[in-house]
């Protein structure tokens, strides 16, 4: 009769995890229309031959491809691997070594795309999510089990996880964020064996996870040294000492060896941008917290905007001064002075059950708040908007953890019939699975308006000039205009005189269009800075940085030197409107 109902148990569980496989599948598939420009660079950064940016030199020192016409192979070359380039991990090295990440991930996709030179498809990179999705699933669901003894936690657990909108963001957006989600979840579920088991084989299990995880995203190290640290703590309170030096030593070393074998890893973290504008901690704590509570709960702590230590103190005061009365009035209350009793006990017994606690939800609990005051003190909120998410999606399965496991024990607690404890908890997931899908859905699919053009299409055996706000939006483009011929890329900075000066393309006999970021055709009712989809404020385009024209003035100043010039229409690229015009 078990085994029937472990078998029953293992095809739902199948069953559930080839539903939200097609979720991911379908989303990506037929719902996302558009690239994230970190989804465009891992294709630079793991093919690109010693070019680890097209945009600029190595050393970020010197622009390069701009104001100035270069042919569209320029962009194949950049995303592509070149047959005579096949499985050139040392390239793939140099350019991590002059980016911001370790080179795992990109070391993998290069091999993929080297057994497909000179072709280009997102599908290489989204096989590696596929992948990473069914091992973190087959996982998750063994550790939830694990942890409550119960395989029906286990799968409303997975289903709590499986389908909520943070784990579609996490395994859509193509990047190392689904490889190091994964990983996450294996150093968990292996802290677990070697917690439940007391086994230190498991040790070595870690050893490896972190290893991987170490080379694949910088913030895997504070993710391991959040859970490390409260093993550490166990054992010391256990009197566990041979077992704490040997644990601990083991993932240090791993730490250090992950260094010696990536050593820019020191210069990564040394030169980052940290120093980007950012909102107050304050502020970026209740962000960064939000990001993690709308995506799997649905839901957002409001931010106040005066926060301050002060504030706080005067709220803990006031509580005070009217708390204090109440205990003078109610001192000779027998239910009121049992009450107080039964406080005094359980504070008392407080270090007690510290002891007793589950230590994978605590260490689970633990390393999430470290990731996010990381990611608070050191990420740009202001800059990376909604889609500050990614470097908080390693900690999404350690948050899932510690959530069923309190509804779990909850309702265990609260009910003795295990069929309602089941239906109320299910209830639970389902509500705020459904809230997070409602309210958050999926923010890297990029759907462009129903209107819009294809930048793709119509520019394909043309020549393109492209204006832009930056000089790094080239690379948004790398895989729009790779059918083009020739492109003149170039910032808003003096628009008028750029179109003056314009030289004449290779091939003149080309088609020959206009590619104008919206922005910097500033309307009279556009302010210096917007709101992104609602959210929080972002910094805008300020009119003494480029030299802004109207659309109209554009239009007149592009007609007289190209009478034939028409408005073709316009495409969103990366969540920004592009105008559309065929010059001649």
């Amino acid at each position: 009769m078990l085994k029937k109902n472990k078998l029953l148990y293992n095809i739902i569980f199948i069953f559930m995890l080839a539903l939200s496989l097609f979720r991911i599948v379908y989303n990506f598939s037929f719902l996302k229309e558009g690239y994230h420009s970190d989804e465009i660079w891992n294709f630079g950064l793991s093919n690109s031959y010693y070019e680890p940016f097209v945009c600029q030199n190595a050393d970020h020192t010197e622009k390069t491809n701009m104001d100035m016409w270069f042919s569209s192979e320029v962009m194949k070359d950049y995303l592509t691997v070149d047959k005579e380039q096949r499985f050139c991990y040392d390239s793939v090295i140099f350019n991590q070594d002059h980016d911001y990440h370790p080179p795992l991930y990109y070391l993998i996709l290069h091999t993929i795309c080297s057994f497909f030179p000179g072709k280009i498809s997102f599908w290489y990179a989204f096989s590696i999510n596929i992948f990473a999705y069914i091992i973190a699933s087959v996982f998750f669901y063994k550790l939830i089990y694990q942890i409550t003894k119960s395989e029906i936690t286990a799968l409303y657990g997975y289903m709590f996880y499986a389908f909520s909108s943070g784990i579609l963001n996490t395994f859509v957006f193509v990047r190392m964020y689904a490889l190091l989600s994964m990983f996450a979840v294996l150093c968990i579920y292996y802290h677990a064996k070697l917690y439940y088991t007391g086994k230190r084989k498991y040790i070595l299990s870690v050893m490896i996870i972190t290893l991987f995880g170490a080379l694949t995203h910088h913030f895997y190290l504070p993710f391991a040294a959040g859970i490390s640290l409260c093993f550490c703590i166990y054992y010391l309170i256990k009197k566990k000492y041979k077992t704490m030096f040997e644990y601990g030593l083991s993932i240090l070393g791993t730490a250090v060896l992950s260094v010696i074998i990536y050593p820019a890893t020191i210069d990564h973290l040394f030169s980052g941008r940290i120093d980007d504008p950012k909102y107050t901690l304050s502020w970026q704590i209740i962000m960064t917290l939000n990001c993690m509570l709308n995506e799997l709960f649905g839901f957002c702590l409001p931010v106040i905007l005066d926060f301050s230590i002060t504030a706080v103190m005067i709220v803990v005061f006031c509580s005070v001064l009217i708390i204090s009365p109440l205990f003078f009035l109610f001192r000779k209350n027998e239910k009121f002075r049992r009450n107080i009793s039964s406080m005094k006990n359980w504070i008392k017994k407080f270090p007690d059950r510290i002891k007793r606690m589950n230590l994978i939800v605590v260490s689970s609990f633990v390393t999430s708040l470290v990731v996010i005051l990381l990611t608070a003190f050191t990420v740009s909120l202001m800059l990376m908007n909604v889609y500050t998410d990614r470097y908080i999606f390693i900690i999404y399965p350690c948050v899932c953890v510690v959530f069923i496991y309190l509804i779990s024990a909850m309702t265990k607690k609260l009910l003795h019939k295990s069929i309602i404890r089941y239906i109320i908890a299910v209830g639970f997931c389902l509500v705020f699975t459904v809230f997070s899908n409602l309210n958050t859905g999926c923010i890297y699919l990029f759907e462009k308006p129903d209107d819009a053009v294809s930048v793709k299409e119509i520019t394909e055996d043309s020549n393109c000039v492209l204006f832009n706000e930056d000089h790094w939006f080239l690379t948004c483009f790398t895989y729009e205009l790779t059918d083009s011929d020739y492109i003149f890329s170039t910032t808003g900075k003096d628009m008028e005189k750029t179109i003056i000066n314009l030289p004449d393309a290779p091939d003149k006999d080309k088609p020959l269009y206009f590619i104008v970021n919206a922005v910097l055709l500033k309307n009279e009712e556009q302010t210096d800075s917007y709101v992104l989809e609602g959210r929080m404020p972002r910094m805008g385009i300020s009119s003494d940085k480029y030299n802004i024209m109207s659309k109209q003035e554009f239009e007149t100043l592009v007609k007289e030197l190209y009478p034939k010039c028409e408005y073709v229409g316009h495409d969103v690229i990366f969540k920004t409107e592009y105008c559309i015009y065929r010059v001649n």
